[in-house]
């Protein structure tokens, strides 16, 4: 085999480290390099209830391969000694905007009819899919996944009816990458129509929205019926009409797509329930903070819901203050009972909070089961938002499923995500304890294969102005076999940043470790067995000079960004 054709089906990890740690010699002999890790000696909890000592969890190619104690390691694996922690499977947000990116609402102007808008104006935009704004280099995106999250189910945003959404994982060079399954669900919420008085387009209120749903429902029907006539029987038949929304809307009235819908009050979620029996279309209820309200209704509902983990936080008591007991009789007859009024009405605050932190609680307890939506949550919060659950009297087994099974069968990915198990995507959480315990921390995530370590990751610093490196660039690496072009493609703000380097032949790999203080920047890209490359080098107008380093040996690396990126 010639160099040039290793080179062309090499992975790009193994390109730049064979590249720095070999010499030039015939390549036939050297066998190709994979995406293989392997967790030795680990307690895994396979799937909530299940957990298995001393076990040894192989990755191939983003498939889990081998889970089993004494298990073989494959020769060009990456061995991490995984004796003191804990694997679990990638947690699976229900519902979020994670990673969308929606262009600019266009300027709402006037329109000839405020009553009859036209269906983007009025927020009719069924036929969008998440998977076109998705980005899969967004910040929260690698904030959400340091935190365990593997898997979204995301929509787009919008109006009433903004769009399907899509299951990503949340790795990926592009949204096709991270991809997982198109068309989900239909996305729903009662928000009105863009306008302002004088120029109030309908439907501006929640009662105007029920309606317009139920009439674009009926017109959907309605085109249903025209269409399967013209089917059975279309001589001497006008061509049924079409448009985009009522066909996207058509797998909602089939029960093939369900609607999720946003309904975080128990008014909400009333008024979604009557319409789906009234309309008779399968339904998912998304970022629910008042389910204790309406346990019968969602009882005999049975639809699948994701409760939101977007918690209140407690009111703490003043010093030397004794916790007392709400009083809704009390009445203040003049300013000598203000205080007691006060320290009533915090009571009662508090009695709310603590029936928010409760709905999990409440909710299992009356035999229903649920989901989690990550929307509205800063990511560093999730966490301890799990361990409030879990104090509040959700088994942790229950707080798991929620997280991992009850998410993958929902959305009939139970076949590939959700368990630790052969055959499964390679999407894991693996931390230093148990993972409802105070002091467990994440030290691994891997998604679909890919290897991403908490120290790692938040050794990044970014200390100069992030838009001077993000974008793509195109970096030559000066080795004696000749020179090489890589892409380097970089994201995110002065937060932080995340970036993937792609081989001649396609092949990508995420990096890790990137860092810029104004004038260095720097990242590793992860590799097998032979260790990881380091890439180092000063950045002047678009301009990139350093170093790739590995196995004790380094060559010189020049870049140009052809494409910046100014978002």
């Amino acid at each position: 085999m010639s160099l040039s054709l290793s080179l062309r089906t090499a992975s790009v990890a193994a390109l730049l480290l064979c590249l720095v740690a070999l010499p030039a010699v015939a390549q036939s002999e050297r066998p190709a390099v994979t995406q293989t890790l392997a967790f030795e000696n680990a307690t895994v909890i396979t799937e909530p209830g299940s957990e298995q000592t001393g076990v040894t969890v192989v990755v191939r190619n983003g498939i889990i391969r081998t889970v089993e104690a004494g298990a073989s390691i494959p020769f060009d694996a990456r061995v991490i000694d995984a004796d003191s922690l804990y694997i679990y499977a990638g947690f699976i947000d229900g519902f979020s905007h994670t990673g969308i990116d929606m262009p600019e609402e266009e300027d709402a102007g006037s329109v000839d009819d405020p009553g009859n808008p036209s269906a983007a104006r009025a927020g009719v935009q069924p036929e969008r899919n998440a998977s076109a704004f998705f980005d899969p280099g967004a910040s929260r995106v690698n904030q959400l996944r340091m935190q365990g999250v593997t898997t979204a189910h995301v929509a787009p945003e919008g109006r009433m009816l903004p769009g399907q959404g899509a299951l990503v994982n949340l790795h990926g060079s592009n949204a096709e990458a991270a991809l997982l399954t198109d068309g989900v669900s239909l996305f729903g919420q009662f928000r009105g129509a863009r306008g302002s008085w004088p120029n109030v387009v309908s439907p501006s209120t929640t009662m105007g929205v029920i309606s317009m749903m139920r009439q674009v429902l009926r017109e959907t029907e309605r085109r249903q019926q025209l269409e399967a006539a013209y089917a059975g029987d279309p001589q001497g038949r006008q061509r049924p009409p079409r448009d985009a929304a009522h066909t996207a809307l058509m797998p909602l009235l089939d029960g093939e797509r369900p609607l999720i819908f946003a309904a975080s009050s128990a008014t909400d979620a009333h008024r979604i329930l009557a319409l789906q029996r009234e309309m008779s279309f399968p339904l998912m209820i998304a970022g629910l903070k008042e389910g204790f309200n309406l346990l019968d209704v969602l009882q005999d509902a049975d639809v699948p819901l994701f409760l939101s983990l977007d918690l209140p936080e407690r009111t703490e008591l003043d010093e030397n203050e004794e916790p007392t007991a709400y009083d809704p009789m009390l009445r203040v007859h003049d300013a000598s009972d203000t205080e007691r009024e006060r320290a009533n009405l915090e009571q009662r605050l508090r009695a709310e909070q603590e029936r928010y932190i409760n709905q999990a609680a409440t909710l299992h307890d009356a035999g229903l089961s649920f989901g989690f939506s990550t929307e509205g949550v800063s990511p560093g919060d999730l966490h301890g938002h799990l361990r409030t659950l879990a104090e509040s009297g959700v088994p942790h087994d229950v707080l798991l499923a929620a997280l991992t099974t009850t998410p993958a069968q929902t959305f009939g990915v139970d076949r590939q995500l959700g368990r630790v198990a052969p055959g499964f995507i390679a999407n894991l959480v693996v931390t230093d304890g148990p993972l409802f315990d105070e002091d467990t921390g994440i030290r691994h995530v891997v998604v679909d294969g890919h290897l991403y370590t908490k120290d790692e990751a938040e050794a990044g610093e970014v200390t100069g102005d992030a838009e001077a490196v993000t974008g793509t660039w195109t970096m030559t690496l000066e080795t004696p076999q000749g020179d090489i072009d890589i892409e380097v493609q970089l994201r995110g703000d002065d937060t932080g940043l995340t970036g993937s380097v792609v081989g001649p032949d396609g092949s990508e790999e995420r990096l890790q470790s990137i860092s810029f203080d104004g004038e260095t920047l720097s990242f590793v890209v992860p590799g097998s067995q032979m260790g990881d490359a380091r890439v180092s080098g000063t950045i002047e107008e678009d301009r990139f000079d350093g170093t790739i380093s590995a196995s004790g040996m380094s060559f010189d690396v020049t870049g140009q960004r052809t494409s910046p990126d100014r978002r």
